[in-house]
């Protein structure tokens, strides 16, 4: 069996960040000693490192400024060290995430087909309409419908149609075709229908777009408006910056009226909506970064409504929405090497990608749900006969496992020859072994501050291992792993004439207390214990097709469900596997999904080979035993989902409701798992 370790990890929050006190004096504003100096360090690269120069995306040197020369000196910039400085001692003292793109837009493609619609435009709002799909046959591959030119029409064109009278096959897409088209004002043919025209994505094998009937009323989606705005972003090409309607998919879509869409309401009931110019598509979430992290325990980047975190005290920050700013009261200098010449390692041919947060299984605490994202969880109810019966969508309160770093590995993969050339570069890394130096100079600050700091540098933490930083690029496959060192820290002050003087200043050691963030930030920083197999997720030498397999099931891919959520770092096996046979996985469940109620389908009982007549005779009635508690257990979700629904609709003068409700309660008002409910609908009807 394959095993690996992923190649980052996260480092969790704790149960709020420490932050003084709203208002609370800044640390230069106390009467404090205050200290202002220079640190020097020193840097020694444990594997090759590299950092681009950044000329060009592909550009395989170094950082240097003399890179015109026959051998450029490599330089580390200062920049780049205060970056990863300042993720420590942010993790160190528990202070907000500052790096936190307020911008990112958090989606997740999702494999469940979603109902038709037209949203039309009325005055500032908009409406939303479902739809019948009918399927226009543009693309010439099949023959189901009247073949037309794909230049023909484009999205929003009111039309008149006539349909076929047979089915299409598949159940996932329109069940009848086009026989004959129209634009809407040339005069109506005998049995035609009034639609609007959508021309989808291109693909491979595509063979119809879609022409939509008007239905009924559904909702109010000027809210939900906005993520159809960002859901067709993410269709345009980045050439031209993902906002050009003028290519990529979908052109001139967001500007069609009425606007044909596909829809899926986020959770019964709730009013939001996902809408997407595509049946199987990418979903926007309501949830951003910033407001996750408000919720778990206001992590979120620091702001004057918030107060200030150690760290932003430290390093600075700007609040965009106050137009203020905290200066920072340190600055790293650029890194220099010690040596003249030799630097650099040979060319490596390397894939360079990035982490993905569309996979919530790795960068979301695990709910227990079958699969999970930033805005609600997924379970199943299934039949019988393991076939999916119904899919709940449950709103949920997601939390981020942490603050992400990357393990130490001197295994520094090579792209294969056959590699992605989309993906692949050629870069030139400083070797390991090389020594840089570099300042880091220090102004009003605390010796507390100062201790704080000095370890978020050197991770000393005062046992026998040997702690290391990670920085520049390629981290995921062993680069960049280096030891930082502190010389003469020495602060500066000004005598009785006024004159600079300066002394060595002593700083004593900090250790912070003994937590389990902390400890999950000893484990992935340690050089001493590093894990021998780090990787990427593969499966067939694809990274792809090992995530595909991950959300996958037995029955179908409509119905995602998670075998391996992300182990914790002090994991007793932080490992994953490639081996996603039944029951593998480590949330123990692979080829299982969960049914309503949460627990796992039983396995079938092995049919023994030889056996005496008693033990099978008690067998079966386990067996049937097992079988009606199932049962039940699929009733009672399915009555508990039908007694929320009418609750929801519920009318006191209406007898048929009102006797339902009362059977429910009847029956199952001695489950505890319902009890919650059935005090719901004891006060409405007492209403």
């Amino acid at each position: 069996m394959s095993t690996f370790v992923n190649p980052y990890n996260f480092v969790s929050l704790g149960d709020k960040c420490s932050r003084p006190e709203k208002g609370a004096p800044m640390p230069w504003e106390t009467d404090d000693k205050k200290l202002s100096g220079v640190i020097e360090c020193t840097l020694e690269t444990l594997t090759p490192l590299f950092i681009p120069r950044g000329a060009s995306e592909n550009d395989r040197e170094f950082f240097s400024y003399d890179y015109t020369s026959a051998d450029p000196k490599p330089i580390i910039p200062g920049s780049s060290i205060r970056g990863l400085i300042r993720s420590v001692f942010e993790a160190l003292t528990n202070s907000c995430l500052s790096t936190v793109d307020e911008e990112t837009i958090l989606y997740k493609r999702t494999n469940e087909p979603k109902k038709a619609g037209l949203i039309f435009k009325k005055e500032d709002k908009y409406e939303l309409y479902d739809a019948e799909r009918v399927m226009l046959n543009t693309r010439g591959h099949r023959t189901f419908g009247t073949p037309l030119t794909l230049d023909a029409y484009k999205t929003g064109d009111r039309v008149w149609i006539t349909k076929t009278v047979t089915a299409y096959r598949t159940p996932y897409i329109p069940n009848h075709g086009v026989t004959s088209i129209v634009p809407f004002d040339s005069p109506k043919p005998a049995n035609a229908e009034e639609g609007y025209v959508l021309i989808g994505e291109a693909f491979l094998r595509k063979h119809h777009d879609s022409v939509f009937i008007k239905g009924k009323f559904i909702a109010d989606v000027t809210e939900s408006y906005k993520n159809l705005e960002k859901v067709w972003q993410l269709y345009q090409t980045k050439a031209n910056g993902g906002v050009n309607e003028g290519s990529g998919n979908y052109r001139g879509y967001i500007k069609a009226e009425p606007l044909p869409v596909f829809f899926t309401e986020t959770s019964s009931g709730s009013g939001k909506y996902y809408l997407s110019p595509a049946c199987i598509t990418k979903e926007v979430f309501y949830n951003t970064i910033s407001t996750i992290l408000e919720k778990q325990g206001g992590y979120q980047p620091c702001d004057s409504k918030t107060g200030y975190c150690e760290a932003c005290r430290m390093f600075g920050t700007v609040d965009g929405e106050s137009k203020s700013a905290i200066a920072s009261r340190v600055s790293f200098r650029d890194a220099a090497p010690v040596s003249s010449s030799g630097w650099y390692d040979t060319p490596r041919n390397i894939i360079l990608g990035g982490p993905k947060i569309t996979a919530t299984e790795f960068y979301l605490q695990d709910t227990g749900a079958a699969a999970f994202n930033y805005d609600y969880d997924i379970n199943y109810t299934y039949k019988t006969n393991g076939k999916v019966d119904n899919t709940t969508r449950t709103p949920n309160v997601p939390k981020l496992r942490g603050r992400k770093f990357y393990w130490h590995s001197t295994r520094q993969e090579e792209a294969a020859d056959n590699a992605n050339v989309k993906m692949a570069k050629q870069i030139h890394p400083v070797k390991a072994g090389e020594k840089f130096t570099f300042f880091v100079n220090f102004d009003r600050v605390t010796a507390d501050e100062l201790s704080k700091l000095k370890l978020a540098l050197t991770l000393a933490f005062g046992d026998e291992k040997e702690y290391t930083h990670k920085l520049g690029h390629a981290k995921p496959i062993g680069y960049g792993s280096v030891k930082i060192g502190v010389g003469k820290i020495r602060a500066y002050d000004l005598d009785s004439e006024f004159n600079l003087t300066s002394t060595e200043q002593p700083i004593a050691e900090w250790t912070p207390k003994s937590t389990t963030p902390i400890g999950e930030l000893k484990k992935m920083l340690c050089w001493s214990d590093k894990p021998d197999n780090v990787n990427y997720p593969r499966l067939d030498g694809e990274i792809y097709k090992w995530f595909a397999k991950n959300k996958s099931t037995e029955n179908s891919a409509f119905q995602p469900q998670f075998s391996n959520v992300l182990p914790s770092p002090l994991s007793p096996n932080a490992e994953l596997s490639s081996d996603f046979a039944k029951g593998g996985g480590n949330r123990g469940n692979a080829g299982n999904a969960p049914n309503a109620v949460g627990n796992p389908i039983p396995e079938p009982t092995p049919k023994p080979s030889s056996v005496k007549l008693e033990d099978l005779d008690a067998r079966r009635e386990t067996m049937a035993e097992e079988k009606k508690k199932q049962k039940y257990d699929e009733d009672l979700a399915k009555a508990m989902v039908k007694a929320e629904n009418t609750l929801k609709s519920f009318n006191p003068c209406n007898q048929k409701q009102r006797k339902e409700l009362e059977k429910f309660v009847e029956t199952y008002g001695a489950e505890s798992k319902c009890a919650e409910l059935c005090a719901k609908i004891k006060r409405r009807l007492g209403d």
